[in-house]
């Protein structure tokens, strides 16, 4: 056997090892910590849908409307052993008005839960405000299609803050999933 045959052969193995590996993406809980004045998204639960599958269920209720007087951001954090020692990862969205985040990357990416939700629909035209109502979640599993290769597995945290226009914090939401791979499913 030569060594080009060889190397080909090791290198099937490699792309079919990492081809292999797929993503799930667990949710553990959903909580709110800061701004009941504001918001109330206390009854959106995780729940177990079936033997492998956990799922977002629930409503929560924005009583006034959000314009871009209020910033809203995102970060993430990750815990590879789930023992709530965070790490903040340069991965978020960055502070933004209301509007802007929703004609944004809120549009870029509620392809992935526009099925479960009534969340505002952006298509063309400029969504602004962000309407005060009442918003469900409907047995949402999240996807793993948006989940990069190179993401560590362990526990996220995705915390959701609001500021005001004077920039005090007045909304904090927190999504906490477990990200684990499967090898050869």
């Amino acid at each position: 056997m030569s060594c080009y045959h060889l190397v080909i052969i090791l290198a099937t193995v490699l792309c079919a090892e990492v081809l292999a590996i797929s993503h799930e993406v667990r949710p553990e809980r959903f909580e709110q910590m800061l701004g009941f004045e504001y918001v109330n998204t206390t009854g959106i639960r995780v729940r177990k849908f079936n033997r492998t599958t956990w799922i977002f269920d629930g409503q929560g209720e924005a009583f006034q409307d959000f314009n871009d007087d209020y910033m809203f951001t995102i970060t993430m954090a990750h815990s590879r052993l789930g023992n709530n020692q965070w790490n903040e990862y340069p991965m978020k969205i960055a502070r933004s008005g209301a509007c802007e985040i929703l004609n944004g990357p809120y549009k870029e990416y509620q392809h992935h839960f526009v099925e479960y939700t009534n969340l505002p629909r952006v298509g063309e035209e400029r969504v602004c405000p962000f309407k005060k109502g009442l918003y469900w979640v409907k047995e949402f599993a999240p996807g793993t299609d948006w989940v990069l290769p190179v993401v560590p597995e362990g526990y996220w945290r995705f915390t959701g803050d609001v500021y005001d226009k004077e920039g005090q914090l007045i909304i904090r939401l927190a999504g906490y999933f477990h990200l684990s791979r499967n090898m050869f499913e």
